[in-house]
């Protein structure tokens, strides 16, 4: 599992705070899709996991555990 999937389905467990957090910042709710299986080291979710790494170190200047 990915660190960034656990963080998501945390939030997911306060269903009512992740849909006021989702409309606040994408004025939609974003629904999670658990259904790729695929992790291999091109995959669109390793890819995008990757991504969301950089994009949380150039936010937050700290690594994402792995």
């Amino acid at each position: 599992m990915y660190d960034i999937d656990v963080i998501w389905h945390t939030h997911q467990l306060f269903p009512e705070v992740y849909r006021q957090d989702m409309m606040a910042n994408l004025q939609h709710v974003l629904h999670h899709d658990d259904t790729t299986q695929d992790r291999s080291a091109k995959s669109k979710l390793s890819t995008s996991d990757n991504e969301t790494r950089r994009k949380w170190f150039d936010l937050y200047g700290d690594r994402l555990a792995k």
